[in-house]
C-alpha cells in the first residue's frame, strides 16, 4: 500500500517536458547487468552525443534493446521517478493508452532476484507468488512505461510520418500530470536510423 501511495504522490508532482531540442541516439549501460539499450530521445539540452535531463520531468522515448523495440516515456535526472501509466498522441491520431503492465521484461529492474532471498525455505508455489509480486512491484514503480511488439511499431510509424507529439502520465481517479510536447524532425529519423530503425520496415 505504501508503495502505491508513493507512486501516486511521484505521478501528481511529476511534469513533462516540452522543448524544441533536437532528438538524439544515446546508449544507456546498465553497471550491474552490462545491458546496453540504444534510446531515442530528447532533453533540456544536448552535450556531445547525449542530452541531458531533468529531474522530476518526463522525456518521450524510443528504445531498442538488441532487436527488440519499444516507445513510451522516461522520467529524467540522476534520480528517476516512477512514470505510471501515460498517454501519447501524434498529431490528431488517436490517443494511444499505455500502462505500467505493458512494459517489456527486459525494460524493467530484474525482479527474480528478490524472489527465495528471504532466508527461510519457501515452497516452489511461495517462491512463484514472492517473484510475481516483485514482478508488479517493478512495473508499478519503473522509471520508464513502454509499449512493445506491433503497438511500438504503429506509434514509431505515425513518429515518424508526424509533425508533432504531446503526451502525460495519467493515473485513474488523480489529476493527469502536465501535458508534454516534442517536434518531430529530420533528427528524430536521423536518431532513429543511427540505432539500426527503419519506419517503413516496420
Amino acid at each position: 500500500m505504501r508503495i502505491l501511495l508513493l507512486l501516486a504522490i511521484a505521478i501528481l508532482t511529476v511534469g513533462c517536458a516540452t522543448n524544441n531540442q533536437q532528438w538524439k541516439a544515446v546508449e544507456k549501460t546498465d553497471p550491474f547487468n552490462d545491458s546496453a539499450p540504444l534510446l531515442v530521445t530528447t532533453g533540456h539540452y544536448a552535450s556531445g552525443d547525449s542530452v541531458v535531463t531533468r529531474h522530476m520531468k518526463l522525456y518521450l522515448v524510443v528504445r531498442k534493446d538488441e532487436d527488440k523495440l519499444s516507445v513510451g516515456v522516461m522520467s529524467g535526472g540522476r534520480f528517476p521517478v516512477p512514470v505510471g501509466a501515460v498517454q501519447i498522441r501524434v498529431d490528431d491520431h488517436n490517443t494511444w493508452n499505455i500502462s505500467p503492465s505493458e512494459t517489456p521484461d527486459y525494460a524493467i529492474p530484474d525482479s527474480n532476484y528478490w524472489a527465495g532471498t528471504s532466508g527461510y525455505p519457501q515452497s516452489d508455489e511461495v517462491s512463484k507468488t514472492q517473484a510475481q509480486m516483485m514482478e508488479n512491484v517493478s512495473r508499478a514503480t519503473s522509471p520508464f512505461t513502454l509499449a512493445g511488439g506491433e503497438k511500438a511499431a504503429e506509434i514509431i510509424k505515425q513518429m515518424a510520418g508526424g509533425k508533432k507529439v504531446i503526451y502525460r502520465a495519467t493515473m485513474i481517479g488523480q489529476p493527469s500530470s502536465t501535458i508534454g510536447e516534442a517536434s518531430i524532425d529530420q533528427s528524430f529519423i536521423d536518431s532513429l536510423s543511427k540505432i539500426g530503425i527503419n519506419p517503413s520496415n516496420l
